[in-house]
């Protein structure tokens, strides 16, 4: 009995100073605390001093309940003013004489020695998206109801579920984007087609499509060969770089068209009809990047527009 005694006088102290140690850095309002939760909760199969934060007068196996994937089975408390204890057991309401518990009131609580232990969910790393198969249709444009997400800039409008051209542009870097990135699919091998027909050629004109964002592949028509410095082409040139990467002699007309750009690794072909016309190799631009049309000084319009995986 003594040695009880002299055991309660020696855990009594360290058991008040630990609950103010521990309440005093929860304090209510702490963007860190949650209301209506115990804080530092008992491990499986031992004691730790948890702390309550939330309403007055709350039901102590509610309270506790709060500690989640390990149940708590025992609680006390030392009344530092009485120097009483009061006790909460699980599941025995006869023995318990810890009915509430207050805001703030820490406990000595036992963990459930039969609770396993959570483990963490490991990160899954994401699983890259199968690449289409060759010949799978990516995107095909719809002008029906008009534009449908193309920009209507450098001239381009729609009218009768056709994307129209006005001849207004004469930059070539100018170019529209289609509303579909291969790039954003991790999708670097495709073919892009499109149906064009030449409508008016006031002087210089140039017209086709683009892939991988910086190659542009089509024709280029000279009304005045003398003045525009280059006769019919069909080519295959970049965005920024001015003259071809590769070309070859093309008669003009305005009959419909299709012209259609190869990208697969670093080769590029133009095809004509479904006729391969250019096929070269550049190492510069290798990654999906955007796919679209461009139309230099010349009215075009475009009846159809696809992309397709290689």
């Amino acid at each position: 009995m003594r040695r009880s005694g002299l055991m309660v006088a020696l855990v009594a102290p360290m058991l008040i100073l630990g609950l103010l140690a521990l309440g005093s850095t929860l304090r209510p309002g702490s963007s860190e605390a949650q209301t209506g939760s115990m804080h530092n909760c008992p491990q499986a199969g031992k004691w730790a001093i948890s702390v309550r934060e939330g309403p007055d007068g709350t039901d102590t196996g509610q309270a506790l309940a709060s500690c989640g994937a390990v149940p708590v089975v025992a609680a006390y408390y030392l009344d530092p003013q009485t120097q009483g204890w009061s006790r909460w057991l699980a599941g025995q309401p006869g023995f318990s004489t810890l009915s509430v518990l207050n805001n703030m009131q820490g406990v000595l609580a036992l963990g459930s020695a039969s609770a396993s232990e959570v483990t963490p969910t490991p990160t899954s790393t994401p699983t890259p998206a199968p690449k289409p198969a060759p010949g799978t249709l990516l995107y095909q444009a719809d002008w029906s109801s008009g534009l449908n997400g193309w920009p209507g800039i450098y001239g381009w409008k729609a009218l009768n579920g056709m994307l129209l051209n006005d001849g207004t542009n004469g930059d070539r870097t100018n170019w529209v984007a289609a509303p579909y990135e291969p790039g954003l699919a991790d999708i670097s091998d495709y073919a892009v087609g499109a149906e064009i027909q030449l409508v008016s050629e006031p002087g210089c004109v140039t017209f086709g499509v683009v892939a991988r964002e910086e190659y542009q592949a089509g024709v280029r028509l000279a009304w005045n060969p003398f003045y525009c410095n280059y006769g019919d082409e069909a080519m295959i040139r970049l965005v920024e770089g001015g003259d071809p990467i590769a070309a070859i002699d093309y008669t003009r007309d305005k009959e419909w068209h299709t012209y259609r750009v190869e990208v697969k690794g670093n080769t590029i072909k133009l095809l004509i009809d479904g006729a391969s016309i250019i096929e070269t190799a550049d190492n510069r631009y290798l990654t999906g990047g955007k796919v679209g049309l461009w139309s230099v000084n010349a009215q075009v319009s475009v009846r159809s527009f696809k992309v397709i995986a290689l």
